[in-house]
């Protein structure tokens, strides 16, 4: 009888490290392997480990995947925390669809409050097929943010060599 871990070494690895780090930090959060192999964080102090818009979860899981680096080749950890990945990309993608009616009903851009790479990535993601607007990110980590700007006439007959920014995280 052959015996097989129930999730990749990596995913195992990752559950046992979060659940140290978490102890030690004196939180009462349960980690769980989601089907995906996520890292799903449950329990009472699930807001701390989220923070503010997801930074402490991100922090958290870019110090798993540190750890983990050398060990497991090419296997990231991602973390979750009862379904918060999903619905704030629910909340940037309603967020995008506004920023575009805003731009085009004002005819100016719209700045966006500065958001991490992933966070722009999805809005730049939900407005890439809407031939009004243009997306681009502009300035410096970590006060970097996405601009979307209404496409004027002149600009959408130029076609696509006018949007070389346009899918940059």
């Amino acid at each position: 009888v052959e015996v097989r871990p129930v999730a990749p070494l990596s995913a195992l690895r990752g559950k046992a490290l979060v659940a140290r780090l978490l102890d030690m930090m004196d939180l009462h959060i349960t980690p769980e392997l989601a089907d995906d192999n996520r890292i799903n964080l449950t329990g009472q102090d699930a807001g701390i480990i989220i923070g503010k818009y997801g930074e402490t979860l991100k922090s958290m899981e870019f110090l798993l995947n540190l750890m983990t680096r050398g060990v497991d080749e090419g296997e990231r950890i991602f973390l979750d925390s009862d379904g918060y990945r999903e619905r704030r990309e629910l909340s940037l993608q309603r967020l995008a669809l506004a920023a575009a009616r805003k731009s085009v009903k004002r005819g100016k851009p719209t700045y966006l409050e500065p958001m991490t790479s992933w966070e722009r990535r999805v809005i730049h993601i939900t407005l890439k097929d809407d031939s009004t607007v243009e997306t681009k990110s502009v300035g410096e980590a970590p006060t970097r943010k996405v601009v979307v700007w209404p496409v004027t006439p002149a600009r959408s007959s130029s076609g696509p060599a006018r949007r070389p920014g346009r899918r940059r995280a």
